[in-house]
């Protein structure tokens, strides 16, 4: 079982990481050619969507309860 919990956590901090790569790519893809420009905030619908994965991120990483109490039993 802590063989399965250290790949599931490996597998989303791999997840995560490729995550990261991608968005650095295309935020300096889509820079404007002049690098003092500003870039501007997040819209609210680009800040859900991020707030949406960071979720999905924990539920996946996060065992289910059942499993820690057990693991702490044995």
């Amino acid at each position: 079982m802590g063989e399965l919990m250290g790949f599931l956590f490996q597998k989303a901090e791999s997840d995560l990481d490729y995550i990261q790569h991608k968005l650095e790519f295309e935020i300096l893809k889509n820079l404007p050619d002049n690098p003092s420009a500003e870039l501007s905030p997040l819209s609210e619908e680009e800040q859900t969507a991020a707030q949406q994965l960071a979720c999905k991120t924990v539920k996946i990483t996060d065992p289910p309860l059942e499993e820690v109490i057990m693991a702490l039993h044995a």
